[in-house]
């Protein structure tokens, strides 16, 4: 009797099961390779996001010292045309060859204001920028 031909496989090793590719209908969204599985795994610290910083403002310019008072305590500043500041506000004033001062504005009278000399020294003809 002979009958038709058929393959027995061995029982050495367990028979090869192709396996599904991620995008392939067939596969386990939990498996290793699945999409849920991206989703468990937690970020590197090279794959968050940081927080940009806040980009500074550039100064503008507010005024120009014009005069110093003799004991050199405050200053007077003319304002530029189209500024207006609000008293006790904090300028800076940037030397043409020393260190920033620090004005503190006392009073205003357009197109003047007065204002303390907090640290520092200024000389007519400086910038006052905020």
């Amino acid at each position: 009797m002979t009958g038709g031909c058929a393959i027995i496989p061995s029982r050495d090793k367990p028979a090869e099961r192709p396996v599904p590719h991620a995008t392939s209908p067939d596969a386990d969204p939990r498996s290793p390779g699945g999409f849920l599985s991206r989703l468990s795994t937690p970020l590197t610290r090279w794959q968050r996001k940081t927080p940009q910083p806040p980009k500074a403002q550039p100064l503008r310019k507010i005024g120009t010292v014009r005069t110093l008072s003799k004991d050199g305590s405050y200053a007077i500043v003319e304002l530029e045309p189209g500024m207006m500041v609000a008293p006790g506000t904090e300028l800076l004033i940037t030397a043409t060859g020393g260190d920033p001062s620090c004005l503190k504005v006392a009073e205003i009278q357009p197109p003047y204001f007065v204002a303390d000399i907090v640290n520092g020294r200024a000389e007519p003809g400086d910038r006052v920028q905020q």
